[in-house]
């Protein structure tokens, strides 16, 4: 018996031990892998109008192309007067400058210093005067540099002298008809600018339009409540319309759950001296997706009141699948039917949610989900907080399943706004199971070997349209010329293994990509003496052949109509639409049906 119990005393020490030991080496270099991402830090900025508030800014601690920054459109009031209010957020201020520069950003019109504003703990309110150094209906970058903590933090809008555009009215029949729509005592009032009809589509809150019934207005009958201020957006603006849009989050509850909704609202309104009128009016809803509630049935995950479109893949096996839902990353492991919270920007605190992290200027694309729950994964755009907070780029990460972690794996910082980023990753960002991430940026395409921290650029000059990539992001093929009317080589390339193949041009030919058939490349041939150029600068690039080839070089399908040319092609699942001309005597070309 005493021997017995020795022997259970030495094995369970060895086992302490070991463990201890294992756990030291398998941990060794991780101790600083992951970290808390730390909270949205910087000042926000609001214009303001006659007391009310409208065109949020961002702060950026980098410069970027103001060309593209064209979210906000900022009317100067009378004498080119221009209000805002800076929300420190415990930042203190320790100066203010403002410039305004032409529309491209090249040119700077005036930089100004800000002495006269108001200050208490949490806002500054200043109010400025625009020097008569601009022309009257042209837009200008407005750029308002604010320092804190020695750091320049910077904020663009697009301001316009334009005399009187009838903003305050505008802006107050969208706050009259937003209020309205949570108010069933006074909704009705709402039926003389809706144009309630059978084009509406009254089945879903997910998206309400000006043809839907009150009812829908009304929140069909949910205690809707609204939770956040409302961020209202003047994207643009005439004497007589304006494009507004009011962004907020809003509380539903219901069966003794409060689900939370993002909702964008978008107004086009007219103003006449007489009334105002509702040209066009769109809400979208989307449920916050919670995994703690109860949103599992009958083997489904129950995303709620939302847009179909949701992004979502698969491993291979099926174990594990990542998805996007508002912002916010997820994986369900499959196996052990759990659901794992990987990404999100969002901040909550004492039930309410900072609204500089629910700032909407990023996506998420899912790269690879592998059976081990491991993710791979970027964000792309604005980033909202961490260490990267105030920046524009793009975030590559490694979620690990068996650690619970996530690790930066590579961080690209971009000058460009959040939209124009946003188009060229939809074109291509695509890893494969060697960690090379393949990476359509501002005309060039991109390797970067993630576990290596290098890239390669393997095509520049590229332009939009002059490449194709296929359906599963796995093939790729582009042309050699910058001039995508001028080329006499495509090179395709298989993603996944790295291999290229060449097509030339034979004679006096020229190539056009024009997409895929699953992994089978389309491309189309037209004669150099064909094309033409009319005197508004388009071009007819009219082919007259059109061929399906696939990896190996073999030519899987050809297409030749005498007489006939194709000038364009559209790929839906496993048909292919030809738009064909045909060329008339003079030379002149005509549209004859589509094949």
């Amino acid at each position: 018996m005493r021997k017995t119990i020795i022997k259970i005393i030495v094995c369970i020490c060895v086992f302490v031990i070991t463990l201890f030991i294992g756990s030291n080496v398998y941990n060794q270099g991780n101790a600083d892998m992951t970290s808390e991402m730390s909270d949205a830090s910087l000042p926000i900025v609001k214009m303001t109008r006659g007391g009310e508030a409208f065109n949020t800014l961002h702060g950026l601690r980098q410069e970027v192309d103001g060309c593209f920054m064209r979210d906000t459109l900022t009317p100067l009031g009378e004498n080119r007067s221009l209000s805002f209010t800076i929300d420190k957020y415990g930042n203190t201020i320790d100066e203010l400058t403002f410039e305004v520069r032409s529309i491209d950003g090249t040119r700077l019109v005036e930089k100004t210093k800000v002495t006269d504003y108001q200050e208490n703990d949490k806002s500054i309110s200043a109010s400025i005067t625009i020097k008569d150094l601009i022309e009257q209906n042209t837009e200008y970058n407005w750029i308002l540099l604010v320092t804190t903590q020695g750091e320049t933090i910077r904020y663009y809008t697009r301001i316009m002298d334009a005399g009187d555009y009838h903003l305050d009215e505008k802006l107050a029949f969208v706050r009259e008809f937003h209020e309205k729509t949570f108010d069933p005592d006074r909704v009705n009032e709402l039926s003389t600018y809706m144009e309630s009809n059978s084009k509406g589509d009254n089945t879903t809150l997910a998206r309400v339009d000006i043809h839907s019934s009150l009812s829908q207005v009304a929140w069909a009958g949910l205690s809707a409540a609204q939770v956040t201020d409302s961020d209202v957006v003047v994207s643009e603006i005439d004497a007589q319309t304006a494009s507004i849009r009011v962004n907020y989050m809003a509380m539903i509850r219901a069966d003794g759950q409060s689900r939370y909704y993002n909702i964008s609202e978008f107004y086009r309104v007219r103003y006449t001296s007489d009334r105002m009128y509702l040209l066009d009016f769109e809400r979208t809803m989307n449920q916050i997706f919670d995994a703690q509630a109860d949103v599992y049935a009958s083997n489904k995950i129950m995303l709620g009141i939302r847009g179909s479109d949701v992004q979502m893949l698969e491993s291979d096996g099926g174990s594990n699948l990542a998805f996007v839902n508002e912002n916010q990353l997820f994986c369900y492991h499959a196996a052990d039917k759990k659901m794992a919270y990987l990404f999100s920007f969002y901040e909550e605190k004492s039930g309410q949610y900072d609204i500089r992290t629910i700032y909407d200027h990023h996506g998420i694309k899912i790269l690879n989900v592998d059976e081990t729950g491991n993710v791979t994964f970027m964000v792309y755009g604005y980033m909202n907080r961490g260490s990267h907070e105030g920046t524009v780029g793009i975030l590559v990460y490694e979620y690990n399943g068996m650690l619970n972690t996530i690790e930066e794996q590579i961080f690209i910082p971009c000058n460009k706004a959040y939209a124009v980023l946003k188009a060229d990753v939809e074109q291509l960002s695509f890893v494969n199971k060697s960690g090379i991430l393949y990476l359509y940026l501002d005309g060039s395409i991109l390797a970067i070997n993630l576990p290596e921290g290098s890239y390669t650029e393997i095509a520049t000059q590229v332009q939009e349209g002059s490449f194709q990539v296929s359906q599963k992001e796995e093939m790729l093929v582009w042309q050699n010329s910058a001039d995508a009317y001028d080329c006499t080589k495509l090179i395709l390339m298989n993603l996944n293994t790295g291999n290229t193949r060449e097509i030339t041009a034979t004679g006096n030919n020229r190539m056009m990509p024009l997409g895929f058939m699953n992994e089978d490349l389309i491309y189309g041939v037209a004669e150099y003496g064909d094309i033409i150029r009319d005197s508004s600068g388009s071009i007819t690039f009219p082919m007259y052949a059109v061929y399906i080839q696939n990896e190996q070089g073999e030519i899987l399908k050809s297409y030749h109509q005498d007489g006939i040319y194709v000038t364009g092609s559209a790929v839906n699942d496993n048909l292919i639409t030809l738009k064909r001309v045909q060329k008339e005597a003079e030379g002149q070309y005509t549209q004859v049906s589509d094949d």
